[in-house]
């Protein structure tokens, strides 16, 4: 059997592009659909599964709708969909069952089984209406009832959020480890990653959509994954544009890591605040990490009119969980501009491979 994973599609996604970006990027991602197609034809691909968020809103234009379903149904090559929270949420960012409704209609069931010879593929909805990130409990006693009844030699599961982060995490990894489930894939974070637990590999995928950390070592590159079973071997390969990467060149550390800095680590302005003839600027450094960090800072304004004291900022050393309050006094000349503060914090993957992560903090005036 061979299977072609991927995820996060997002057609539609409008962002701040204009009308004419949106038409360009909707084309290029309509490309790259048809391109994935073609790979799996090519590799003799038996089903392709597209772990969720296939849309950017659940009612996109019928230009979009048609593009995809064009490009989907130019292969013989049998295709299923995950419902993603995109595919099923409302204005209110809750899943909606009203559109639940047309999912079904569109897709089918949203939670489903079905084998392809000595493999049992299992589909499974993380966020049906009033079950948000979560396994609700009728679908948990159907998939409990299901793996129980299934004779096959592997078990697949997809899904589209991250299993670990449901709120029913562990009850779902304990069921699952009772049977030979190999793998689960998923989606939702825009990026890639592998991890083992208890002998099941977990592994994230992302094929399209705009990653919130911009570093291929911490698993943000454009592919898809290609699993393959034959007997009683079960592997997987990430396929890129340009290269086949082996399943542990990401950590789910690592980019989880990252994406927490991206968030944490500290805000994006802060307050400068007037003192008599200078100005006061307090800037709270966050590690949101297990792992020991270092960050180095630097600040400066573009027209190099402030000076900050002390003149040497020293280096913060943030232990796990750990917080930091920097405090820099300012004084200006005449200037335009406020200064602004970069941060350079040193990263080691699971390889032993190093990352330079930055982030720049802007200040403002506080009235």
């Amino acid at each position: 059997v061979r299977i072609l994973a991927t995820a996060n599609w997002q057609m539609g996604m409008r962002g701040n592009l204009s009308r004419r970006g949106r038409e360009h990027l909707a084309k290029a991602r309509v490309a790259a659909i048809e391109r994935i197609i073609e790979v799996a034809e090519d590799e003799g691909v038996d089903v392709i599964l597209a772990a969720g968020d296939l849309f950017e809103f659940p009612h996109v234009g019928d230009d979009v709708t048609n593009s995809v379903a064009r490009a989907l149904h130019n292969t013989k090559i049998e295709i299923h969909a995950i419902p993603g929270n995109h595919d099923l949420y409302n204005a209110r960012r809750r899943s909606d069952p009203r559109i639940e409704t047309i999912y079904r209609e569109r897709w089918g069931d949203t939670y489903r089984t079905f084998e392809y010879r000595n493999t049992r593929l299992v589909v499974l909805n993380t966020d049906a209406p009033r079950e948000e990130r979560q396994i609700g409990p009728d679908q948990l006693a159907w998939l409990s009832n299901t793996l129980a009844e299934s004779t096959a030699e592997h078990i697949i599961v997809f899904m589209h959020r991250p299993p670990a982060q449901l709120s029913n995490a562990d009850d779902l990894h304990n069921l699952l480890k009772r049977y030979p489930v190999r793998f689960v894939f998923y989606g939702h974070h825009h990026h890639y990653h592998y991890t083992d637990r208890d002998g099941i590999g977990y592994v994230m995928t992302n094929s399209a959509a705009e990653g919130a950390i911009d570093y291929p070592l911490a698993g943000n590159f454009d592919h898809f994954l290609l699993v393959s079973v034959r007997d009683q071997q079960v592997t997987f390969a990430p396929i890129k544009a340009d290269a086949i990467e082996p399943p542990d060149a990401v950590a789910e550390v690592d980019n989880y890591d990252l994406f927490g800095l991206s968030r944490k680590l500290a805000p994006r302005r802060v307050a400068l605040t007037a003192e008599d003839d200078t100005w006061r600027m307090r800037l709270t450094l966050t590690n949101p990490t297990q792992r020991r960090l270092r960050v180095y800072v630097s600040c400066a304004s573009d027209d190099d009119r402030w000076r900050h004291e002390p003149a040497q900022i020293p280096l913060v050393d943030l232990g796990p969980d750990q917080r930091h309050d920097l405090t820099l006094t300012w004084t200006a000349r005449h200037s335009e501009h406020t200064p602004q503060c970069t941060l350079a914090v040193p990263f080691q993957t699971h390889n032993g491979e190093w990352i330079q992560y930055t982030k720049t903090v802007r200040t403002h005036i506080e009235d």
